[in-house]
């Protein structure tokens, strides 16, 4: 078994590894309280008819997944077309995972594991915990039935039946993790990613204790003050312009940045500059009655047309609003989506936002994209 193993592991080595190319990624959307998928093309790849249906893991891939949950709040998954990948049945599925199992929970929060391939539980609904898989190329989990574990790899091959008293992964994040497996005497043993024990080896020698001289520890230093920034308002070229003295502690000559054409500042973001300390880098400011955002450059970085713009999610994103409509700036300032949805949100995950606009609900990327049909946007 291991000459046969260590073959295969040869051969892997030498085949070239051909990536999966990416497609456009998938969204969910919902439709008048139904949920759909589409693509960043903006092709409908699920008809909007689900209760719930979560974000995708592996968006752009082939293998992506997601939950979906009917009018009982029974949980299933899908994939990117909308093929059933686990039986619409569960109180929970878990995605997170490379997508050939799936580990689920019934009613009775008793886990089983599903192979996404036929939607067959490999393990039935009746351990009380499995962990997800651990390992860099071939994952193993711990498993838990009743009050005994064993070990099951990613390939669906029970390599160690729930008869132990107590099992744990050895260097749960290397390629080939193993897993230590202690017997109900206390003796205990380590076995492979495949199913295969561990020989001993012999340990090395002592290494000899490490002599350290007594160093002196240099307290940190203090922390420089922040920067002094004053502003005036001047003119310029014939209009208003905003001056910025911004005095630093390592710099005894003040610096001056201007901003032309603005009428007041809401807000002013600074940047680090080597050498000099922090200095202005863009700022929330007023052009009459309406808000913007321009850097110290006088680029203009998100237009004046904003009733206000605040910061929102430990500057994360600035939220735009014009009337009761919102939209979202970046977090250096610059226009993501202009104030057209009647609710924002950035999700838990950072990457996408939530929005809601009439009837429907979707998904907003970082970069700008609307993953929502072209009417919700007429």
């Amino acid at each position: 078994m291991k000459k046969f193993c260590l073959l295969l592991l040869i051969v892997l080595g030498l085949t070239p590894i051909i990536a999966q190319e990416a497609l456009p990624p998938v969204f969910p959307y919902a439709e008048n309280g139904k949920w759909g998928a589409i693509d960043k093309e903006g092709e409908i790849l699920i008809k909007p008819k689900h209760n719930a249906l979560s974000l995708f893991t592996r968006a752009d891939q082939p293998n992506a997944l997601a939950t979906v949950t009917n009018e009982e709040g029974l949980m299933g998954a899908v994939d990117r077309k909308g093929k059933l990948k686990a039986k619409i049945k569960y109180k929970y599925v878990d995605l997170n995972g490379k997508g050939d199992y799936l580990i689920v929970t019934n009613q009775d929060n008793l886990y089983g594991l599903v192979k996404t391939k036929n939607k067959k539980e490999i393990l039935k609904t009746e351990y009380k915990s499995i962990r997800r898989f651990r390992g860099a190329k071939l994952g193993v989990s711990i498993i838990r039935k009743g009050d005994k574990y064993g070990a099951i790899n990613e390939n669906g091959k029970l390599i160690a039946e729930p008869i132990y008293r107590r099992a744990e992964l050895k260097d749960a994040y290397k390629d080939y993790p193993d897993v230590k497996l202690t017997r109900e005497d206390g003796s205990a043993f380590v076995m492979d990613c495949w199913g295969d024990p561990v020989k001993k080896t012999a340990r090395g020698g002592m290494v000899d204790d490490l002599i350290f001289e007594d160093q002196m520890i240099e307290e940190a230093p203090e922390s420089p003050p922040p920067p002094k920034s004053a502003t005036r308002m001047v003119e310029m070229d014939g209009q208003k312009a905003l001056e910025f003295t911004t005095t630093y502690n390592r710099k005894t000559t003040p610096e001056k940045d201007t901003i032309i054409g603005i009428d007041q500042v809401v807000k002013v973001f600074h940047r680090y500059k080597s050498g000099v300390g922090y200095c202005v880098d863009f700022v929330i400011a007023k052009k009459g009655d309406l808000t913007g955002i321009v850097n110290y450059q006088n680029e203009v970085l998100t237009p004046f047309e904003y009733n206000s713009i605040r910061q929102r999610g430990g500057r994360n994103y600035f939220e735009l609003k014009k009337g009761e409509k919102k939209g979202a700036a970046s977090r250096k300032g610059e226009l993501i989506f202009d104030a057209r949805f009647d609710t924002m949100k950035l999700h838990s995950n950072y990457t996408v936002f939530n929005v809601k606009i009439g009837n429907y609900e979707g998904y907003v990327d970082r970069e700008g994209h609307i993953y929502l049909p072209e009417k919700a946007l007429k």
